[in-house]
């Protein structure tokens, strides 16, 4: 039995953010895409995650 990789993806731009989490989702992980800080905020206090991926010029970071 394998591991369980979760990833959280924070990216503004729908179109990477889809093309992320499809990827990443193709290589078996299990990604959790949003598009925003405050929807992360909520998602990383309900989730473990092993891996945060983060648009660094997101406009409410």
């Amino acid at each position: 039995m394998g591991v369980s990789v979760n990833i959280l993806v924070i990216e503004d731009e729908p179109d990477i953010r889809k093309n992320l989490e499809y990827n990443l989702s193709r290589e078996n992980y299990t990604v959790t895409s949003v598009s925003s800080l405050s929807e992360a905020e909520s998602v990383v206090n309900l989730n473990k995650f092993s891996l945060i991926l983060l648009d660094l010029m997101l406009p409410d970071g």
